[in-house]
């Protein structure tokens, strides 16, 4: 049974152009490895382009797409499986419960948003998050996000250690590699 990588990224067609090859290459990358990407589904943004390498390569890809009227028409063709749920909450249940690992990759407000919930269940012990979590910390998008989590923990209002939480890598290598460790 193939390992399903959840991937949390944006589907803003605003970013920029080195996220969106990234995106694209980390898809390919993660197919031709033979992991499972669990993702939201839109073919626009880093979302679009994570797909696109993902189906380049014949990988294979789920997407979990709310019933909200204006994410209807950013679906993308072609998933190998489409989960069409009420809200976007369900979104998040429906990623964590189809992942067996999580990557959190530069996105906006969604992505942080699906991530505050990932950690705060983990921390909790919750069964469907009890699971490896990486940020891809690509050109260091996430480093004050993550100096932030630092500051939290120093300061007790979140309990550490981190490093048994999540993961910081920087190149899709480094990604690939952990989550290749974590399958075996």
């Amino acid at each position: 049974m193939k390992t399903s990588v959840g991937v949390f990224l944006s589907a803003s067609d605003r970013v920029s152009p080195s996220l969106l090859e990234e995106a694209k290459n980390f898809g390919s990358r993660l197919a031709e490895k033979g992991f499972h990407v669990v993702y939201g589904g839109a073919s626009c943004g880093s979302m679009g382009a994570l797909a696109q390498g993902v189906l380049e390569k014949k990988g294979t890809l789920t997407g979990v797409i709310p019933e909200i009227d204006i994410l209807q028409e950013l679906v993308q063709p072609n998933l190998t499986e489409k989960i069409v749920v009420p809200k976007m909450s369900d979104r998040k249940e429906q990623l964590m419960e189809k992942s067996d690992a999580f990557v959190f990759f530069p996105g906006g407000l969604g992505t942080l948003d699906e991530i505050t919930e990932v950690l705060c269940l983990k921390s909790l012990g919750a069964k469907n998050c009890m699971k490896p979590v990486v940020f891809y910390n690509y050109l260091g998008f996430w480093t004050p996000f993550l100096e932030s989590l630092e500051i939290m923990c120093e300061q007790r209002v979140i309990s550490g250690p981190l490093d048994q939480m999540y993961q910081v890598f920087e190149t899709s290598e480094e990604v690939l590699g952990y989550l290749s460790d974590q399958n075996q």
